[in-house]
């Protein structure tokens, strides 16, 4: 982490960018990261918490919580200000985010989780494909 932060900052000196869009830029990689490791962290726990939430109202109730948490989440990374170097792939995360917003909402009727159509979801799959874009972030200035 600490290599590529170097090799940001640096690219963006000699690129003749200023102290505060270097920042910008090092603190825009950093928050789609942790935004995309998120989304990560969620996919691969949430078949056990799928199965969980058919046996268990509670863990029901505990996962449209998850859900509904995540869906915040992917709003507020949304509506950030990506630096003018990661414009073009902040849109294509916020273009993919929108297909994830779009399947947790068909996963629920009148603000209810239906646990049918998470069982159906293509969900994990798209939140799994967002790892595409580590390389390019890693990549940003290169």
């Amino acid at each position: 982490m600490k290599k590529l932060l170097a090799s940001v900052a640096l690219t963006l000196v000699l690129t003749g960018c200023s102290l505060g869009e270097v920042n910008d830029s090092i603190d825009y990689v950093i928050d789609a990261k942790n935004h995309i490791n998120q989304l990560k962290e969620y996919a691969e726990g949430a078949p056990d918490r799928y199965k969980e939430a058919t046996k268990d109202p509670a863990a029901k109730e505990k996962l449209a919580n998850e859900l509904k948490s995540l869906k915040d989440d992917i709003n507020a990374f949304n509506n950030i200000d990506a630096p003018t170097i990661a414009e073009d792939l902040h849109q294509n995360i916020v273009s993919k985010n929108e297909q994830i917003l779009a399947e947790i909402n068909g996963l629920f009727d009148n603000g209810q989780l239906t646990l049918d159509k998470v069982q159906d979801s293509q969900l994990i799959q798209t939140i799994r494909n967002t790892s595409e874009f580590m390389n390019k972030l890693e990549n940003l200035n290169q």
